[in-house]
């Protein structure tokens, strides 16, 4: 973050405080910590001279923001991933129920990344006062290009991670890339892992990122395999934007049976690389991947059939690398991060001028 604010061509200033999404709602000491946030953010936004707030976080972030915005008399731009239904520990659903209304109706417009998140939104609030549109998620395809094309920083990762991922040159290798929480679904592709070791040896599965049910994935791995296959799992924690490009670049499939997903851009990340996906028939992620042209759908929280469609893909080659440049192609069709961009500052522009 630090090389990112010195690099990026335009101030930033952070207001730091309490964190908003989790401890006991009753503890005063949390409770005044979360006020002096809304405060310290309202001074900052008047400081700066603030003329609108774009809020991605989560609902009691978003929450201060629209405090803090309408107080400011500016307009707030809310972007859903998905309308989560969890907005902290210590809530009964009447609160959370109440904080999700609040923040749904007090934006002056929910910015939704894909078709199934606007539709649920406008079924939690049917409202016609707050605007509701679909700006949908992108992948910088440049960006990947670029780094194929740079021998010597792709070289350098594609090293590192066979030294920590399968140092012997292990195949297949099966990807998820995700923050380690538990309706990601790897448990289920490591549910699968049994039945590909059983076909696939030398197969292994790499999974990067982390979270807090890193150490129950790992609990599963002995649970499921026996001491000498555990190897065939593999955790690597956070890894850099150029090693994450390794992984898409050196697996086989990627697969993240994910059972709430607004839409799964790393679906997308994927397909730039053209690579066939393994995900779950829920939510956004029909969006991000079409069953049968750029990757395979299970039914949620089912290791056989996650290990079924996981297995299809390993067989057959020509399948994999139609489903791969389908996936490219349709990546290409879901436009930039600057259309995106311009899309944003079009209904900013409009909110201030109504």
């Amino acid at each position: 973050m630090e090389r990112f604010e010195a690099t990026c061509g335009y101030p930033i200033e952070r207001v730091h405080g309490a964190s908003l999404g989790s401890g006991q709602w009753n503890s005063p000491s949390l409770v005044l910590g979360r006020l002096r946030f809304v405060w310290d953010l309202y001074r900052a936004v008047r400081r700066s001279r603030a003329e609108y707030i774009v809020a991605n976080q989560s609902p009691s972030m978003v929450a201060a923001c629209c405090l803090v915005a309408k107080a400011a008399r500016i307009p707030v731009v809310q972007t859903i991933h998905h309308v989560a239904r969890d907005t902290g520990p210590g809530l009964n659903w009447r609160r959370r129920k109440w904080i999700l209304h609040f923040i749904l109706r007090a934006a002056n417009a929910n910015v939704c990344v894909s078709r199934d998140t606007e539709a649920d939104v406008t079924n939690f609030i049917p409202s016609k006062r707050v605007r509701t549109t679909v700006i949908p998620n992108a992948v910088d395809v440049d960006a990947v290009d670029a780094w194929r094309e740079d021998a010597a920083r792709a070289g350098e990762a594609m090293s590192t991670l066979r030294e920590r991922a399968y140092p012997s040159g292990h195949r297949p290798v099966i990807l998820t890339v995700a923050r380690l929480i538990e309706y990601k679904g790897a448990q289920w592709v490591i549910g699968a892992m049994p039945r590909i070791l059983a076909e696939y040896p030398d197969a292994r599965y790499v999974v990067a990122g982390d979270g807090p049910y890193r150490a129950e994935l790992e609990r599963t791995v002995k649970a499921v395999l026996p001491p000498g296959l555990q190897g065939a799992v593999t955790f690597l924690g956070t890894v850099s934007e150029s090693e994450k490009f390794a992984l898409y670049d050196a697996c086989d499939v990627f697969a993240m049976p994910s059972a709430v997903e607004g839409f799964g851009l790393v679906f997308a990340e994927a397909g730039a690389f053209g690579k066939p996906v393994v995900g779950c028939d829920v939510m956004g992620t029909t969006e991000a991947v079409a069953h049968g042209e750029t990757g395979l759908l299970a039914p949620r929280a089912d290791a056989d059939a996650v290990g079924s469609a996981i297995l299809r893909l390993l067989r057959d080659e020509k399948e994999r690398a139609r489903m791969g440049e389908n996936g490219r192609r349709r990546v290409e069709s879901m436009g930039s991060w600057r259309e995106s961009a311009r899309q944003y500052l079009r209904l900013i522009g409009e909110l201030k001028g109504a």
